[in-house]
């Protein structure tokens, strides 16, 4: 995202549509889904796990 846009000073990565996907050492699995994350400063950040209104 550009500066200025959704009120941000420095422009950051975003991606939308994203899973978790985890697995306990006993063999379960199980994934959630993320609705929108952004990076910044080359760390990333979940923002949204639910509906973005």
């Amino acid at each position: 995202m550009p500066p200025g846009d959704e009120y941000n000073k420095g422009s950051y990565w975003r991606v939308y549509g994203s899973a978790l996907r985890w697995s306990t050492p006993d063999g379960r699995t199980g994934t959630f889904p993320i609705t929108a994350m952004i990076s910044w400063r080359g760390e990333w950040y979940v923002v949204h796990l639910g509906p973005i209104r």
